[in-house]
């Protein structure tokens, strides 16, 4: 009986020594331990992204827009205070539940300091189905990014204008992250996305959320609201945009061509329509291209990321010869009335009267008689060669420089590049070689050295058509927040008032107007009749313009190009058209500016559509 009380004391003592030594393992040996495992799990601080700003176009139609999409966010500190085993569990779960690789997950989750609090694994959406299970599994390493995808108008040229978002890269990252961005933000990478990434983007706001000790949610507050991006509302008609590529796509000479098309409102420089063909979808960008697809894009030989209105330049050829005649009149070089005699060919004279170089006309048969408004309008390359040399290169580059030909327009788009002007100092310093009479006569038709952009162009026309004056191509009217506010209007700005003499003006106007309206005395006096006269045949708005045939250097093959404004008395747009490899102005581009004019004032031509 004694012993068997002495082995219950002796258990019982036994017992409380573990109990004892249990607690004071929990409280003192391991307490630090506990203490932390609280205090890590206790607060979590998660951004509030806010939605990106929209675009519309001029009526309204969106161009760009968000929808919500789901994405693996892996939250590094938590993944990094598990145990190895735990982690790997951990990782295998997440891969399972989302159907990307255990090695991917891994891989990404490991690529990136560990001190970051966490990462988005953006390269794979995944279903509302899935974010359900991970947000019910619960797990403090892995949870659920709702974030905005960036939709665009499908399958147009706007893609240029608006341009696209991708995840913001390592440089760009050094330059934005004191303005707030982090690793996985979107940017704008090119077009409009771009050029007003700080309107689009909004402020980042922050939640707080309070965690047990085992991971549980058990309190959240937002600490500052997020503030979603403006809108931007364009001067861009979305579906006169549409109506030009259907008017390239469905033309023989057109189809297929790398092409520019653009619309201008010249009382205020409001760009209605911006075309560049070809294109690629902007949304392709946004949905992940392989590596296979990026190296086509990027090496194909058509170019297709190029915006051609303003990152391309070209040889103007015809088109320059309204430059070339207010060169002439300003300088007192050419009058109205002086006519020289073309019969298809200008036989350049040394200092000795010997013919030293025969330039011929693009017609032959030459056009007889031809004063300056006949030879805009019949585009006479004889009397140009003539009046080229009577200014002499050097009244031409002052002109130049007086109405800024091949300088930025400063439209609000990146990337835009300026044309170039030759000049007798640039050739000396880049070619090593004197300047030519020859290299004058060339450039007196736009051929040889000089290059210009299409937008450039058709600036030069806006001079023209406005008197002088100049505004800035402007592609945004008006920017809003996000409940519709108004934010910023964008008035027309005057880049430029270009000084030049009423009657030289009145002269080139008299004379781009016949291009149009001259007719001949039959349909086959091609020396008389204007090079655009059969392409706007029974056209009841009045128009003005230059067509322009630019042979590329060395080959056989021509630009076709076209500059208008209208109507010719009261001007409300200019428009620009280039068809690469296109052929004559008159043949290929001057139909096209021809549709898109009864297009724009179909309400005005008494029932014609």
């Amino acid at each position: 009986m004694i012993s068997r009380i002495w082995i219950l004391l002796f258990a019982t003592i036994t017992l409380i020594v573990i109990l004892l030594g249990s607690l004071m393992s929990l409280q003192v040996i391991k307490g630090d331990r506990y203490r932390n495992l609280v205090d890590r799990f206790r607060y979590e601080k998660v951004r509030i992204e806010p939605s990106r700003g929209r675009i519309y176009d001029s009526k309204g139609i969106p161009l760009a827009w968000n929808v919500p999409a789901y994405y693996l966010r892996i939250n590094l500190r938590n993944l990094n205070k598990m145990d190895e085993f735990e982690r790997e569990k951990a990782i295998e779960k997440a891969a399972k539940l989302t159907g990307i690789s255990t090695s991917k997950v891994t891989d990404f989750a490991s690529h990136y300091p560990k001190s970051m609090d966490y990462v988005i694994y953006r390269k794979k959406e995944i279903t509302k189905d899935v974010s359900l299970n991970i947000m019910e599994w619960n797990n403090p390493a892995f949870t659920i990014a709702i974030l905005d995808k960036r939709k665009y108008y499908p399958h147009s040229s706007i893609s240029h204008v608006i341009g696209y978002v991708g995840e913001i890269s390592e440089d760009e990252l050094k330059e934005y992250s004191k303005l707030g961005y982090r690793m996985f933000d979107l940017i704008g990478k090119d077009g409009l996305e771009a050029e007003y990434e700080p309107y689009l983007h909004g402020r980042v706001g922050e939640l707080i959320i309070k965690r047990d000790a085992f991971g549980n949610i058990v309190d959240t507050h937002i600490a500052s609201p997020a503030v979603n991006g403006d809108d931007l509302h364009l001067n861009i008609d979305i579906e006169m945009q549409n109506k030009i590529e259907y008017l390239l796509s469905s033309t023989d000479i057109t189809r297929g061509k790398n092409s520019v098309v653009i619309v201008e409102d010249v009382k205020s420089g409001k760009i209605l329509s911006l075309v560049s063909i070809p294109y690629i979808d902007s949304n392709m960008f946004v949905e992940g291209m392989n590596s296979k697809t990026w190296r086509n894009i990027s090496q194909d030989p058509s170019k297709p990321l190029l915006n051609r209105a303003i990152q391309k330049t070209y040889p103007p050829g015809s088109v320059i010869k309204p430059f070339i005649a207010i060169a002439g009149l300003e300088s007192g070089k050419l009058t109205p009335e002086a006519t020289i005699f073309c019969d298809g060919y200008f036989r350049y004279k040394n200092s000795k009267d010997k013919v030293v170089k025969i330039y011929k006309d693009w017609l032959l048969t030459g056009h007889g008689v031809t004063n300056l408004i006949k030879a805009l309008a019949v585009s006479c390359n004889v009397y140009f060669y003539q009046a080229g040399l009577k200014i002499g290169i050097n009244k031409l580059a002052e002109m130049e420089k007086k109405v800024g030909l091949a300088n930025k327009t400063g439209i609000d788009l990146p990337g835009e590049v300026k044309g170039f002007f030759p000049t007798p100092i640039w050739k000396m310093s880049n070619r090593g070689d004197i300047w030519y009479p020859g290299d004058t006569i060339n450039l007196s038709i736009g051929q040889g050295y000089m290059s210009l952009t299409p937008i450039e162009i058709l600036r030069m026309m806006d001079i023209i058509a406005d008197d002088g004056l100049i505004y800035k191509p402007q592609i945004v009217a008006s920017i809003t927040n996000s409940d519709g506010q108004l934010e910023k209007y964008f008035y027309p700005i005057i880049s430029r008032q270009v000084l030049l003499k009423p009657e030289s003006l009145k002269v080139v106007q008299r004379g781009l107007r016949e291009v149009i309206s001259r007719s001949g005395n039959s349909k086959r006096d091609l020396k008389n009749r204007g090079t655009a006269y059969d392409a706007f045949t029974g056209c009841k708005i009045p128009v003005s313009g230059k067509t322009g045939t630019a042979q590329l250097p060395l080959k056989d093959i021509t630009h076709a190009w076209f500059a208008c404004y209208a109507p010719s008395t009261d001007p409300k747009i200019s428009i620009l058209v280039l068809v690469e490899e296109g052929g004559h102005g008159g043949d290929t581009a001057a139909p096209i500016a021809r549709k898109l004019i009864e297009y724009y004032f179909r309400g005005e031509q008494n029932g014609a559509s």
